[in-house]
């Protein structure tokens, strides 16, 4: 949970920045918050935790199971069959 709010935190500080950075505005950071979790809610976005995704490739076969990049909540991970 601890880590979740922090990649959270500096999830939405990139959006805000970004936002600033291309159109001026500068949107409060609850509200910026608000709406992605709003929009993970709609999308029905609620991954699984990234030890677990990676513990399913094992058990299928693949092998060579890792997290090649990791970027707050995004990843980019796999392995070999």
């Amino acid at each position: 949970d601890i880590l979740e709010r922090v990649y959270e935190d500096a999830w939405v500080r990139l959006i805000q920045r970004n936002l600033i950075r291309h159109s001026g505005k500068e949107v409060p950071l609850e509200s910026i918050r608000s709406r992605h979790r709003q929009v993970q809610k709609e999308e029905g976005d609620v991954p699984s935790p990234l030890e677990d995704q990676l513990e399913w490739l094992k058990q299928t076969g693949f092998q060579q199971v890792d997290c090649y990049w990791k970027n707050f909540g995004f990843a980019v991970f796999g392995g070999s069959k």
